[in-house]
Order: C-alpha cells, then sequence, then structure tokens
C-alpha cells in the first residue's frame, strides 16, 4: 500500500534559545517559534527540517526533503 506524504513547508534552524528555536521557513519572512522538544532529533543552529503529512498526522522531519 502506498502512502501519499506532503511536504508543508521545509525550514532552516535560525537560533536555539534556551528551549525555544527560532526558524526560517519557505515562503515567508517572518521567524517562526517552535519548542525544542517539537523536533525529533538533536538540532542545531543552520540545520535544516521540514514538516510532512501522511495518513492525517503532521511531522517535523530532521535533515533535507527526498527529491
Amino acid at each position: 500500500m502506498k502512502v501519499l506524504m506532503v511536504v508543508l513547508f521545509t525550514g532552516v534552524v535560525d537560533r536555539i534559545v534556551g528551549n525555544l528555536v527560532a526558524a526560517e521557513v519557505d515562503d515567508s519572512e517572518e521567524v517562526v517559534l517552535m519548542p525544542v522538544s517539537a523536533f525529533p532529533c538533536a538540532i542545531q543552529e543552520g540545520e535544516s527540517f521540514y514538516l510532512v503529512r501522511y495518513d492525517g498526522e503532521e511531522e517535523i522531519v530532521c535533515g533535507e526533503p527526498p527529491e
């Protein structure tokens, strides 16, 4: 069975301050704030991530999205 995965946006970690991540995301001039706990990996400034939706669930994935 095939599952459709939709990449909602990609982003880059700008900085980490305490328990918050400030990130730049595609198609937005605003900086987005997210909790560090939302990331399934140990993140650092300058690292990429993307948000996907599949099976009705949204998930943050560390790294670059697949081509």
